[in-house]
């Protein structure tokens, strides 16, 4: 008998065990007199505390990946909006230091230097951000009035700005929208009069 003793005691102290693990706030144990002098476990109801249901939390959760969802989302719109001033930024300071250098040339001299000349941007090349210049000069009042134009379109990430094609590692400039002229919204233009 001694022997199914030890083996009850045994099979009574891994239930105790278990049900701590398993039921660490509900349940308790009580110390009972029986003949094998073990520890019976007694459901007991103690005082629930307050707390969340599984529903409150998966619903918690839905509204938290909602709401982080939404935050990625502007701030990506907030990361590529800064890219693409970044690009406009150099790229007019560019525009307007060559318009500068135009103005200091002759008169004469504009249209067969500058008219169709074509440029990179050192910047956006060193950032391996295709891009491409384009100075369109065309008189408006022969020997008097010149217009004076520069463009420059760029690459990117996956969108082009202004009205380029991709091709390859680099962009070629062309007139998408079919108005005669280059458009970007990166463009500087001025009106030279001759002096």
């Amino acid at each position: 008998m001694e022997f199914l003793e030890k083996i009850s005691y045994i099979f009574s102290k891994a239930k105790i065990v278990f049900a701590m693990f398993l039921f660490p706030k509900t349940m308790f144990l009580k110390k009972v007199h029986c003949p094998v002098y073990c520890y019976r476990i007694h459901a007991v109801k103690v005082k629930s505390e307050k707390g969340f249901t599984l529903v409150e939390i998966l619903v918690s959760t839905l509204i938290m990946a909602l709401a982080v969802g939404a935050v990625m989302q502007v701030l990506h719109s907030v990361i590529q909006l800064n890219e693409t001033n970044n690009n406009m930024t150099q790229c007019v300071n560019v525009a307007q230091g060559l318009m500068d250098e135009i103005r200091g040339v002759i008169y004469e001299d504009i249209i067969s230097n500058y008219n169709g000349y074509t440029f990179t941007l050192n910047d956006l090349d060193s950032q391996s951000i295709p891009n491409q210049g384009l100075v369109i000069a065309s008189e408006i009042e022969p020997g008097y009035l010149m217009r004076v134009k520069i463009v420059i379109c760029w690459k990117q990430k996956n969108r082009i700005i202004g009205e380029a094609i991709p091709s390859g590692n680099s962009i070629t400039l062309q007139d998408l929208d079919a108005s005669g002229e280059i458009d970007s919204p990166c463009s500087v233009e001025a009106a030279i009069i001759y002096k």
